[in-house]
C-alpha cells in the first residue's frame, strides 16, 4: 500500500537521478487509491489536511521531474536512436509523441534548407513582412522579428546583407520564426551565424558594399 513517506522517497529519488527512474507498476492505481482514501476521510485533522497539501506538492514536483526528463530522454533518441528506459505506461503516449515531433521538425527544417526556393514548400497565407509578423506561435515557437537595422554606431562597424529572393516563413536553429523578403536589409548578429553563413552559400544574402 503507498504511503505518504513512500512518496516522498519516489520525488527525492527522481530529483537525485539524472535519468528516469522506474516506477511500480501499480504505481498510478496505488496513488489514486491513496489520494481517495485520504479525501474521503470523515474527520480529517489539521495533520490529515497537512499530509493532503504535501502529497499533492510531492506528486506535482514529481510529474515535472518526469515531464523534464521526458524531454531529454526523446531528444537523445532522436540523436541516437536508442529507446529511452523506465518510461511508464501513463507517459509513453507523450514519450513517442515527442520523439515523432522532434523528428518532423529536424527533416522538415533541414528539407527546406536544402531545396531549391523554387521548390519551396508553398505557404498557406500570403507571405508577410517580417515586420507585420506579430502573432503568436504554438509553443515552443515564438516568432521572431528582424526590422530594418537602426543607423550602426561608429565605434564598431557590423557586415551588412540584402536579401535577394524572397523566403517564406521557416524555423531557425535557435527555435525563432524568421520570414525575409526579396531586397531587405539585414545587419550582422540579426539571424544566427549558421543560419547566415548558409544562406550566403546559397546566394540568398549578398554583402552590401
Amino acid at each position: 500500500m503507498l504511503t505518504f513517506e513512500a512518496i516522498r522517497d519516489l520525488e527525492r529519488g527522481e530529483a537525485e537521478s539524472k535519468t528516469l527512474q522506474k516506477l511500480p507498476l501499480t504505481f498510478l492505481d496505488e496513488l489514486r487509491e491513496y489520494m481517495a482514501r485520504k479525501e474521503n476521510m470523515n474527520d480529517k485533522t489539521s495533520a490529515d489536511l497537512h499530509e493532503i497539501e504535501n502529497v499533492k506538492r510531492s506528486i506535482r514536483r514529481l510529474l515535472e521531474l518526469r515531464e523534464k526528463k521526458l524531454v531529454e530522454q526523446a531528444l537523445y533518441t532522436v540523436r541516437t536512436g536508442y529507446p529511452a528506459e523506465n518510461v511508464a505506461a501513463a507517459e509513453e503516449r507523450l514519450y513517442h509523441f515527442l520523439v515523432e515531433e522532434i523528428k518532423n521538425y529536424r527533416e522538415s527544417f533541414f528539407r527546406l534548407l536544402s531545396s531549391p526556393m523554387d521548390s519551396a514548400p508553398v505557404m498557406a497565407e500570403e507571405p508577410k513582412p517580417i515586420e507585420a509578423v506579430k502573432e503568436p506561435l504554438p509553443e515552443p515557437l515564438k516568432a521572431q522579428e528582424i526590422q530594418e537595422p537602426a543607423p550602426a554606431p561608429a565605434v564598431e562597424a557590423r557586415a551588412r546583407y540584402r536579401v535577394t529572393r524572397a523566403m517564406p516563413r521557416f524555423v531557425g536553429p535557435d527555435m525563432n520564426v524568421y520570414e525575409l523578403k526579396e531586397s531587405q536589409t539585414v545587419e550582422e548578429g540579426q539571424i544566427p551565424k549558421p543560419l547566415n553563413d548558409l544562406l550566403l552559400k546559397k546566394g540568398l544574402l549578398e554583402v552590401v558594399l
